[in-house]
Order: structure tokens, then sequence, then C-alpha cells
């Protein structure tokens, strides 16, 4: 939404467009603008209450914007959390948050927000805009982001949220072995079970989260599953 740098040339395209915006005067600002450039366009309100709308088709949709960068987890939660998905999600993002996105195992960077992208997409490609090339100038720079929704998701949703649920408590004590955070997770697993099922993975026992693949995290939510 905002001023429609983005919705405004988007509309002079074939496609359809659903566009939200948060303010009620410049969502019927916009509703004007946009009316004249194509007349089925779709204006809705927050994002966070009223995204995704009846109709959509898995994997046959794209979502593009320039998002307020404090809500960037509660906004890419949303779009993952939905029945259906977006063939790919190309967003403007603080670059901090951008590199958390894409952080490699070994990283500082790497946290629950890379595992929660990593499993549902994979970043294609990214570039810098400088906080210059802004009016008013921010204090960060940026990058947009383009990430490809993956073709199949390892679980299904019921057990995708018990492995997010152990992704969370991973990552709760950054400063700690992965051992250390998850040895409470399950009543029935203690820390050297653990450290166990963490060298079969072929890591280190004193392994930190942020050291861990997506592949090794699934392994080992599926080994304290087995138990």
């Amino acid at each position: 939404g905002g001023l429609g740098a983005l919705s405004i040339p988007l509309a002079m395209g074939d496609t359809s467009l659903i566009v939200y915006e948060k303010d009620d005067v410049l969502r019927n600002w916009l509703k004007k603008e946009l009316n004249i450039l194509k007349k089925d366009v779709v204006l809705k309100g927050d994002f966070l209450d009223e995204y995704p709308l009846k109709g959509l088709i898995d994997r046959e949709f794209i979502v593009v914007g320039n998002i307020p960068y404090q809500i960037t987890s509660p906004i890419l939660e949303r779009i993952y959390e939905a029945p259906q998905l977006p063939k790919e999600v190309i967003l403007m993002l603080q670059k901090e948050v951008a590199q958390r996105i894409d952080g490699k195992p070994g990283t500082r960077a790497r946290g629950r927000l890379t595992i929660w992208c990593e499993y549902h997409a994979e970043v294609v490609s990214s570039f810098d805009v400088k906080a210059e090339t802004f009016d008013p100038k921010p204090d960060v720079d940026s990058r947009v982001i383009k990430l490809k929704t993956r073709a199949d998701l390892k679980f299904d949703s019921k057990n995708k949220k018990k492995f997010f649920s152990m992704i969370k408590q991973s990552f709760l004590m950054k400063r700690k072995t992965l051992a250390n955070n998850l040895k409470g997770w399950k009543p029935e697993v203690d820390k050297e079970q653990v450290e166990s099922m963490i060298e079969e993975l072929g890591e280190d026992k004193r392994i930190r989260a942020e050291g861990m693949s997506l592949d090794n995290f699934i392994g080992l939510f599926e080994k304290m599953e087995s138990l």
C-alpha cells in the first residue's frame, strides 16, 4: 500500500492485484488511483488481520512489498502459516533482518527466523538498497530478498507446530549448547540423550543451535519424537 510506489506500477500490468493498506485515508486515496488503471483491484486493511483472502490458489500467487521493518517476523509467520502458500515472496527488509533470514549454519545471524524461512522457502536472490536512496533517509540500509516456496514441506500442520516449538526452545539461550537448551523440551529426554542424538547426526555434542543445518534439526526432531 502506502503511496503506491509498488502497487501503481503493478496495476499497470495484466495481473490481478490485492493491496493491503492499514491507514483508512491512504487506502481510500489508493483505491481511486488504482481504479483508474485497473478496475478489479481489491483493497484491504491490516495485512496481519486480513491475509489471506479466500480464493487464492496454492503456489500460484506472489507476495511483494516494502514492509514495516518492525513487524517483519509477524508478516513472514502470517504468510507461511496460511493454508495457501505463495509461489514467491519478494520483500524489502532491513538489511540486518534479511541477513538473519539467510543466515548460514555457524554464523551469528542464524536464529529461529532463519529456520522458519528456510523450512518453507529458499532465498534465490537479493540486492542491497542504501539508506541514501530514501527521502527522508532512514538509519539503516535495506535489502530486497526473493524467497521461492519449496515444493514439498516435511511435516503436517500438527508436527510442524511441534517442530517449531523445538526450534524456539533450541534458540532460547543462544550462548548455551543445543543440548542444554533442549534438555527440558521433552520431560522424558535428558541432556545426555540429546547429546547422543546430536552425535548420531554427525555433529559435536557441544554444538549451539546456530551451528545446526535444517536437515539436522529435522533429524533431531524425528529422533526425539521416536522415543
